[in-house]
């Protein structure tokens, strides 16, 4: 992995700190299987539909 993409999976990271009470725990372990495989469009996609259920 590049630094920028080091650099992106480290902020993604922190992301799903601040969200960590929202997530189960098998979310979480998902989330973060996504980003480290590289495909953080999908975990933020993947984040970004989950809150939007707990929210409504």
């Amino acid at each position: 992995m590049t630094n920028e993409e080091l650099l992106h999976l480290r902020m993604f990271r922190n992301t799903l700190r601040n969200h960590k009470d929202k997530l189960t725990r098998q979310q979480l372990c998902t989330l973060k299987g996504l980003a480290k495989a590289g495909n953080l469009m999908g975990a933020y996609k993947g984040l970004k539909k989950i809150l939007e259920r707990k929210a409504s």
